[in-house]
């Protein structure tokens, strides 16, 4: 779905090419970095990838403007599915309307993952791609891998008011990048 922008796997949003040519540094899939320098990734010039700790600048800053830790003042406008609650959730449904008060304008994006498929259900011979989650969820890379298969993302979705920093996102699956200036 090409409305929400480019959608990057972690060792194309990092650039992992360059940083192998640049630094010789073999990041990606199955190779875990601990970048600690700032990366510029796919980013424009003068612009790079936020680090975990610039994602967390961002919920003290919404802490601090809005009073609380709600994810609503960075979601847009009439984009957002409303949650449908499970029975026997405990659920507020005024507590995810998005209000868009910071500015940040996050898109519910989604994902784009792929899985393997066995077709005699041992071996597996088929890649199946597809989107996820759209106007549900959003998650986008930071520079922060975790581990060979996982790296960090900023995540927020429809079903919870709040933001979080995830570390088991596969490094495989594709998210849109936010970047921030230099």
């Amino acid at each position: 779905d090409c409305s929400f922008g480019r959608y990057y796997s972690w060792a194309m949003a990092v650039d992992s090419a360059t940083l192998r040519t640049t630094i010789n540094m073999k990041c990606g899939y199955e190779r875990y970095c601990g970048l600690t320098e700032t990366i510029r990734g796919v980013c424009p010039e003068g612009w790079h990838l936020p680090d975990t700790a610039e994602f967390r600048m961002l919920f003290d800053y919404v802490v601090k403007t809005t009073g609380d830790s709600s994810s609503a003042s960075l979601k847009t406008l009439g984009e957002w599915a409303p949650y449908v609650p499970v029975d026997g959730d405990d659920y507020d449904p005024h507590m995810t309307e998005a209000t868009n008060a910071i500015g940040f304008s996050i898109r519910p994006s989604g994902r784009y993952y792929c899985e393997e498929y066995g077709l005699d259900g041992e071996t597996h011979d088929e890649l199946r791609c597809k989107f996820e989650s759209i106007n549900e969820m959003a998650k986008f890379w930071t520079s922060g891998d975790r581990s060979g298969f996982y790296a960090y993302v900023f995540a927020t979705n429809n079903d919870y008011d709040f933001m979080r920093l995830v570390g088991a996102e596969t490094k495989s699956n594709y998210h849109p990048v936010r970047c921030v200036k230099d």
